[in-house]
Order: C-alpha cells, then structure tokens, then sequence
C-alpha cells in the first residue's frame, strides 16, 4: 500500500515530505532521511576494509569495490570496465560524441554535469574553493590540493629510480622520462625530439616563425614568455633582483649573480666550463677552415665527431697536408671534447 501511494505521488506534483532544515522536498520517506544526514552529518554506512563512511548505502557498495577490485559496469563499445554506472554513462558518450550538458552563457558543451558547473564559473567569476591557510582562491578542487601542500610541504609524488618527490604528477611523468630516455613530443618538421609539450611548442615557432609574446610598449615580439618579462622591465624600470650585501638592484638574476660573487670573492663557477667549450668549438672551426690542408696520420678521409658541449655532429675532412701539428689536435680533442679519436 505504501508502495502504491508513493508511486501515486510521483505522478502528481504533490511532495509530501518536507526537510525540517530547509526547503528540500521529495515524493520519498527514504529520500528525506538520506538528505537530512547532509544536515545532522550522519554517516551510518561503514566500510568493513578501512574508516570510510558514508551517509548512503549505494556509496558505501561503491566504496567497497575499490577493495575488492570488481568492475561489474562494462562498455559496449570497447574494453572498458568500472565500478560505478554513472561513470560508464559518461563514459559512453565519448564513443556517442553526446554532449548533453550546455552552457547557457556561451556556445560550450560537455558530457558532465561536473565539468558544466566548473565551466560556468569562468563566466561568474565564482571560485568556491578557498585556501585554509592564505587568500588564495580556485575555480578548481584539484588546483585547492596542490596549493594547499605548498604549505604543508607534502610531496606524493615519488620518483621510483631515484628520491625525487614533487607535489604534481605531470612533474614526475616528465622527470621519470629523464631516466627511461622516452622523448614522445616529435617536431612535425624535423627530427628533433624533446620530453616536453611547451619546448616542442616554442621549437615549433622556430620553423613557423611566430612570436606570440608581444610587448605592450613597443613593436618587440618574442617567442619565450620570460625574455618578453625581461625585456617590460626595460620599460618599467623594474629591478627584482636585489644584493643581499647592499643596495645593488638589478633586471637580471645573472647579473645579480656576479655582483653577489664581488662580495663573496667566489670565482665564477662556469668558468672552466665556458673555456672548455670556446675552445672546442675554436678546435672544431680550424677543422673546417683547414680541410683540405691538414692531415692526422691514422685517420680516415672523412670522419664524423660529435662534440659533447655543443651537442651537434661536426663533419670534417682531412687531406694530404699537416698545417696543424697532430698532438696538438688530438689533444684539443681529448681535452676539450672528450670525443676519442678513432
């Protein structure tokens, strides 16, 4: 019988039971029960496996599948399995293409409510997520965490070859590419190859030519936000970087560098490094002035040298003469390129 009435009163605009702490209404006595535990904060439902608690049972039935690893919801259309319906709905309108969710300020559409109500605060300007620890406001829950543990200094993030930790997991995607060597962003208009989707972006303007950073005084564009940040300050006359010994100021962090060193009395520690690479690429620049002048005895005609500072592939040749003397080569080459020669 009680079925019957709650069926009756679904149909009709009736809403017989009303929540006690606002103006929620529902067709349901289970429903009202439910919605006045978001009020009491009652979390009756709890999780044999750890101290999860819930205030629905279907949450908790949910919950107690990320233990058990069973994904009963499966996808028609591919491979895909999960633990809730809801999210294999949304997931299926990727293979639809439906996008039953619309903006009502702008022309945008999405298969998530979630993702809508996200959206929509870019044109109300809300950001309901609010730092506990300082001022600092968010449009987005995921943004909230990784702030707040630049307070607490939590780092989840762990490397598994070396002890890197980071706050960001696209962080340790990349930095874990610097010990497997994997580079997946390929220029389209040659072969170079890079860990990064923003460095393949600016080599990209290279072969484009585009330089999107403009500066607002003047006709100078750049292809690197932060030589357009430099070059303001050219016309603001800003000068964040300041002597911790004096009143010394400068637009530069390198320049800052050196002056620091003047108090220091710390010598410069590029030096040697600087030296060593004018002085391989001087080596290399005499090989190709003199091809065709010099010969190394032992070499063959033609032979192919990479030099470890500058990271490029010198081609030279070497002829019947020996304008150079060969120790003096080969030691340039030992010393200054570490490249044996072969």
């Amino acid at each position: 019988m009680e079925s019957l009435i709650a069926r009756q009163q679904k149909h009709s605009s009736e809403k017989p039971h009303l929540c006690s702490h606002c103006d929620y209404r529902t067709n349901y006595s289970v429903a009202l029960k439910i919605h006045i535990r978001t009020h009491t904060g009652g979390k009756p439902h709890l999780c044999p496996h750890c101290d999860y608690r819930t205030n629905q049972s279907s949450h908790l039935k949910i919950h107690i599948r990320t233990h058990t690893g069973e994904k009963p919801h499966l996808c028609p259309h591919c491979d895909y399995t999960t633990n809730c319906s809801s999210y294999l709905k949304q997931h299926i309108r990727t293979h639809t293409g439906e996008k039953l969710h619309l903006c009502p300020h702008c022309d945008y559409r999405t298969n998530q409510s979630s993702h809508l109500e996200i959206h929509i605060r870019t044109h109300t300007g809300e950001k309901p997520q609010l730092c506990p620890h300082c001022d600092y406001r968010t449009n987005y829950s995921n943004d909230l965490k990784q702030h707040i543990r630049t307070h607490t200094g939590e780092k989840p993030h762990l490397c598994p070859h070396c002890d890197y930790r980071t706050n960001y997991s696209n962080d340790l995607k990349q930095h874990i590419r610097t010990h497997t060597g994997e580079k997946p962003h390929l220029c389209p208009h040659c072969d170079y190859r890079t860990n990064y989707s923003n460095d393949l972006k600016q080599h990209i303007r290279t072969h484009t030519g585009e330089k999107p950073q403009l500066c607002p005084y003047c006709n100078f564009r750049t292809n690197y936000s932060h030589v357009l940040k430099i070059h303001i300050r050219t016309h603001t006359g800003e000068k964040p970087h300041l002597c911790p010994h004096c009143d010394y100021r400068k637009n530069y962090s390198s320049t800052l560098k050196r002056h620091i060193r003047t108090h220091t009395g710390e010598k410069n520690p590029t030096f040697v490094h600087t030296f060593k690479r004018l002085m391989c690429c001087f080596v290399m620049r005499l090989y190709v002035i003199c091809k065709g002048k010099c010969r190394l005895k032992g070499l063959k005609s033609e032979t192919n040298t990479r030099c470890t500072f500058q990271e490029e592939v010198v081609v030279y040749t070497i002829a019947r003469s020996h304008l150079l003397p060969v120790y003096f080569v080969e030691l340039s080459i030992s010393s200054f390129c570490r490249t044996p020669i072969l």
